[in-house]
């Protein structure tokens, strides 16, 4: 399995110490927009583990001595920036609920059916590269804003509330050539003079603009898996395994050879 990291392309992690179920799956997830580190325990992926993005991590919840829970724990508690899809056997609903409270983001019990399998799994690198574009994207707009005086981020707080020249010169008791002259020096700095784009610029500084959780993404409802929200909403939910593959056991059918 190569090591290196391509940007072209999203990379999946994959810890299960079968040999046979890595090589299944790797063969169901591989693809030419999709990379495949294979790692025998967590150990060895914690070894080679560099945050990059998009990427989420494919984790077995039945490891020897709770090594699963151990590194769920570890990416919490370090804040590690990978979104977690745990697999748990259809049976072993308590292993399954208490990785949902420990970060993952979805599990998915055995056995798997391949294609709601993959839409997960894209599903989840989708929602890893948006977060990862408004976290630069919010870098950038503070980023901006840092160059403002404290006089120039009064009057952009106004600019932005939509006040006119004679309005802001009114509420910071300055001449309308005052604010004139500072909005000039706010519109060379934040490389715009258009106002949607400073609105735009002072909701992604505080945050307020986000995106959807990957919890809330949707998955078709013939997919054996716990998500976040509804474990959160149900801790009794008993999802509908569909036969299509067993993991531990390396049955693949459905054409999957």
């Amino acid at each position: 399995m190569e090591g290196s990291l391509k940007q072209s392309k999203a990379s999946v992690h994959l810890i299960d110490s079968d040999a046979n179920v890595r090589r299944t799956l790797e063969g169901l997830l591989v693809s030419d927009t999709r990379q495949v580190m294979s790692h025998v325990s967590t150990d060895a992926f914690l070894a080679e583990f560099e945050p990059v993005h998009p990427a989420c991590l494919i984790l077995d919840l039945h490891l020897q001595d709770l090594a699963s829970q151990k590194l769920l724990d570890h990416l919490r508690t370090t804040h590690a920036d990978i979104p977690v899809i745990a697999i748990a056997a259809h049976t072993d609903l308590s292993a399954a609920l208490s990785a949902i409270r420990c970060g993952a983001v979805d599990v998915c019990l055995k056995p798997l059916d391949p294609q709601t399998f993959l839409t997960l799994v894209d599903q989840t690198l989708a929602a890893d590269a948006a977060r990862e574009r408004l976290r630069q994207q919010t870098a950038a707009a503070r980023q901006r804003l840092a160059r403002l005086t404290t006089r120039e981020r009064q009057l952009f707080s106004l600019v932005v509330e939509g006040q006119s020249y004679k309005e802001m010169a009114a509420t910071l008791g300055i001449s309308p050539r005052t604010v004139e002259h500072h909005r000039a020096h706010i519109i060379t700095k934040l490389g715009t003079d258009r106002v949607v784009d400073m609105v735009r610029i002072g909701l992604f500084a505080e945050g307020v603009i986000t995106i959807p959780e990957l919890t809330s993404l949707k998955s078709p409802t013939s997919t054996p898996h716990l998500s976040a929200d509804k474990t959160r909403a149900d801790d009794r939910a008993t999802p509908t395994a569909a036969p299509m593959m067993s993991c531990r056991d390396c049955v693949v059918t459905a054409g999957l050879r």
